[in-house]
């Protein structure tokens, strides 16, 4: 399932695979954008000997940044049971997060399985009385690392999300 063209990024989900909806699956959220998935290497610029210039060397570790999810707010949902433990009641407890990129026929192209992600913060939208816009919410999560999964095989999300609960 090789893609040679630059893959849409208007079509993805997010799961978070620990925290249960409904029954038993995972909980699988819509949101209406998904930023700051990423990694940079650790680099440290020394002075070179002799020379006036500075010489990047890499460093031991790897900074993940955190991931922002935004959506228009909901007043229940699964999801606002597991914040609400993580920021009011319980010790937060950190769950697996997958986001996918789907194709036109909604199966997964890549996906990004986050590793122990947790809530950071959750913010809202304004609230403006000359505006009818709906309520934003903002969600940051922190996570520790995350692996990337190429689906060549053209299996579904369903069975990617079971390869990915299998891989924890």
């Amino acid at each position: 399932m090789a893609n040679e063209y630059p893959i849409p990024s208007f079509h993805f989900s997010v799961d978070f695979l620990e925290v249960k909806g409904a029954g038993s699956a995972p909980l699988d959220c819509r949101f209406s954008k998904v930023s700051g998935l990423g990694v940079r290497n650790q680099i440290n610029k020394k002075l070179e000997a002799g020379t006036p210039y500075k010489r990047p060397f890499p460093e031991e570790g790897r900074e993940y940044g955190n991931v922002t999810l935004e959506r228009g707010f909901t007043a229940k949902s699964d999801l606002i049971t597991w914040f609400n433990g993580a920021s009011y009641d319980d010790p937060i407890k950190p769950v697996p997060v997958l986001i996918s990129l789907l194709s036109e026929k909604h199966k997964p192209v890549i996906s990004w399985l986050l590793y122990e992600a947790y809530l950071e913060s959750w913010t809202f939208g304004g609230f403006d009385a000359m505006q009818s816009n709906y309520l934003l919410e903002t969600i940051v999560l922190s996570y520790s690392h995350y692996k990337e999964i190429m689906n060549d095989d053209g299996s579904s999300l369903d069975q990617l999300k079971n390869i990915a609960n299998n891989s924890l």
